[in-house]
């Protein structure tokens, strides 16, 4: 059995990746990411139920972490068990105490052993834009202004809440494998793009991008049959109710990212949403990217990824 802390950040790809239905003992959170959580919670919570960190308000939520994991005849098991949200957070603090480089791969892999690892659900898609290019569906996130943030490059994602360990109480005792991955992103992408997740043509769960310093553990498929403008339908007709309704949306908008990053910095699609629909614009191809963007990115640098990807998308 091999712990995850040997696999540096990155995207790998498996046969499927299952989740066992008995959730065995966990790997021991490291007592240095225990004492930084420690004090985030001896600070207090504030009325709206969130903790302060980094200059955020984080909410406790309780979500699941990898417990373990092992690669058997090319599909990859893992365990899930509780953890807190908090974790994400008092690890992105150790890591700036710490001053760990996770662009270097030493300092990248010595990180991996306080990792949190948090378990994540999310849907790469690949479409063709106007030119024919093939794309990457992306969001811009993280700001609270509509089409502000940083690049993420999925069609959804979303952390695994801990209620998911339920559903393998309602398995049958023969059943060794469950799912938590679809009815989380049937809720995350219902919210962030107006798909239903589990009425699209997809992958299995074959991919683990390991972020690194969000603390954070993606399983990953890869959605098939959705074009440019599909997507771009979905998200103007949830937008558009959001913001009659006078919510901001979840997601701030639609960028395509081309799967083979340009040296020459060509300007991005980007699709911000308004009362009266979406407002195309062109943003720098140095927008800044999340880390789970940086890591699909450096992947897709090496043209058999490329190519294995496109396969998974259908093309």
């Amino acid at each position: 059995m091999t712990s995850i802390n040997s696999l540096r950040p990155g995207v790998y790809r498996f046969r499927e990746v299952l989740v066992r239905r008995k959730v065995e003992a966990g790997i021991e959170v490291h007592p240095d990411l225990m004492e930084i959580y420690s004090r985030i919670l001896d600070v207090g919570r504030a009325a709206d139920g969130t903790y302060g960190c980094n200059g955020t308000r984080v909410a406790n939520n309780d979500v699941l972490r990898l417990n373990f994991l092992s690669e058997n005849d090319g599909s990859l098991e893992i365990g899930l068990a509780k953890s807190s949200y908090l974790m994400r957070s008092a690890f992105a603090q150790l890591a700036q105490e710490r001053g760990w480089d996770f662009s270097d791969s030493v300092h990248a892999i010595g990180a991996m052993a306080y990792s949190p690892l948090i378990a994540n659900a999310s849907a790469l898609s690949v479409v063709r834009d106007d030119k024919g290019s093939y794309c990457l569906v992306s969001h811009v996130r993280g700001m609270r202004e509509v089409g502000t943030g940083a690049l993420l490059s999925v069609l959804s994602a979303g952390h695994i809440d801990a209620k998911m360990l339920s559903l393998a109480d309602t398995l049958p005792d023969a059943a060794l494998f469950y799912d938590p991955f679809t009815a989380t992103l049937d809720h995350e992408m219902r919210d962030e793009v107006g798909f239903t997740f589990s009425s699209l043509e997809r992958t299995r769960f074959k991919y683990l991008v390991v972020e690194g310093k969000t603390g954070a553990v993606n399983v990953a498929c890869v959605v098939r049959g959705i074009s440019h403008d599909d997507v771009l339908a979905s998200y103007e007709a949830l937008t558009r109710r959001l913001l009659e309704c006078g919510e901001v949306p979840e997601v701030g908008g639609i960028v395509f990212l081309p799967i083979e990053r340009s040296s020459e910095g060509s300007d991005l699609e980007s699709y911000i949403p308004t009362p009266n629909g979406l407002e195309r614009n062109m943003i720098s191809n140095d927008a800044p990217r999340r880390p789970y963007t940086f890591q699909v990115e450096r992947f897709l640098e090496t043209y058999a990824n490329r190519k294995v990807l496109l396969e998974d998308a259908g093309f």
